[in-house]
């Protein structure tokens, strides 16, 4: 488990996007699907702000509901593991 904020959770996978430290995590539920949490900071010993559940940014805007998305919520019921590095052709 990983202590950020004093909320306790897991499987984190931390990446540098932008010149900022990017903390996406899970919550300490076990098997039981639950909310992701992103945290940024300029420094790896922060302070860490807390952006909120990143599966339910659109940049149409919106809530999961909306869209038609409730599995965003909570991770599509899964959790992260680690980040795709995408490059786009164009």
């Amino acid at each position: 488990p990983v202590s950020v904020l004093h909320e306790r959770r897991e499987a984190p996978c931390l990446f540098r996007w932008a010149g900022r430290y990017h903390l996406l995590t899970s919550g300490l539920t076990w098997w039981n699907p639950n909310p992701a949490a992103l945290h940024v900071a300029d420094s790896l010993r922060g302070p860490w702000t807390h952006v909120g559940n990143p599966f339910l940014q659109s940049p149409a805007g919106g809530g999961p509901e909306q869209r038609g998305e409730r599995a965003a919520a909570t991770s599509f019921h899964s959790q992260p593991a680690f980040v795709l590095v995408y490059t786009s052709e164009r």
